[in-house]
């Protein structure tokens, strides 16, 4: 196992091995990001046999050329983990934090309101939060919004039995009817553009209880040319001690190197300001990311 560990890093797949395995697995993800996951866990197991490696893990059995470590195929052997989709494995290779975040909001929602909650996630598919909403915090009704028809079917055997509807109007066009106590916007690694962010952030305030909170996480922007160096220098070295290639790296800081809709910390909090919250703070920061609270309503105090 240490010998094929040792090579993860030279781990890829064919387009034809990347077709197969995604509809083998039902991934909408990257298939070489998730089963490199997969191999380097604890529990993994692998046999070579001839001029291949069979590796099993959570149920899933992944076919590998030794010699240049080419991902032939894989499929289910048992159970399905539902990450969901392997999406969360695969995005834990690149965002430091990646589940941190999402149990950080569910904590500063539970310090914040302790009542039967009213919830409008904006974070999409794969429902990471909408899940962690559910097992930390007393939440009554959850609403999943701008899912498309094809991943909401997906995700409604994930929280079946659950008080969730799915919504695939963005928030821009949704009426004020129905307010909630909480909205989350979780955009691990990425961001709005700027004025698609104010345009969302302006409609979510309507939404909202008085007293009700908009939880945002969206990867930020370095207050100058050191402090951006530093960041993607950190930023590299934490993929590729996850076992991303150093071309699978240099695709994510390019997309996050280019016409920039990320924000400092100020700006962001700025944006809050301006749409009307009455506090506006950080909440959460670690490596690429940090996590806003947007407060509708002021406090009578302590």
């Amino acid at each position: 196992m240490n010998e094929l560990r040792y090579k993860l890093h030279m781990l890829h797949t064919t387009q034809l091995g990347e077709r197969r395995i995604k509809e083998n697995l039902d991934l909408d993800s990257d298939p070489v990001d998730f089963c490199r996951v997969l191999m380097a866990k604890e529990g993994a197991q692998a046999v070579r046999q001839g001029k291949n490696y069979y590796i099993t893990c959570d149920g899933v059995e992944m076919t590998v050329n030794a010699g240049n470590m080419t991902l032939i195929t894989a499929h289910r052997t048992g159970g399905r983990d539902f990450s969901p989709d392997g999406t969360d494995r695969a995005m834990e290779c690149v965002i430091p934090g990646y589940r941190e975040i999402y149990s950080e909001g569910a904590a500063l929602v539970n310090a914040f309101l302790d009542s039967s909650l009213t919830w409008l996630d904006l974070s999409g598919y794969p429902g990471r939060m909408a899940h962690q909403a559910f097992k930390d915090c007393k939440t009554a009704d959850l609403t999943l919004c701008g899912v498309p028809a094809a991943a909401a079917e997906k995700l409604r055997n994930a929280f079946e039995g659950r008080p969730v509807s799915f919504d695939s109007r963005p928030v821009t066009d949704l009426d004020t009817e129905k307010r909630f106590d909480v909205i989350t916007a979780i955009l691990p690694g990425g961001c709005f553009g700027k004025e698609e962010r104010e345009r969302t952030v302006s409609a979510c305030y309507p939404l909202l209880k008085d007293r009700g909170i908009l939880i945002i996480s969206e990867r930020l922007a370095p207050f100058s040319q050191e402090g951006r160096n530093l960041y993607f220098n950190r930023w590299s070295a934490y993929q590729q001690s996850r076992g991303r290639s150093e071309v699978q790296v240099s695709e994510e800081l390019k997309k996050a190197k280019g016409p920039g809709s990320a924000l400092t910390v100020s700006e962001e909090l700025k944006v809050l300001e301006n749409c009307g919250f009455d506090s506006a703070e950080v909440f959460w920061l670690r490596g690429i990311q940090a996590g806003y609270a947007g407060i509708k309503g002021r406090s009578s105090g302590l």
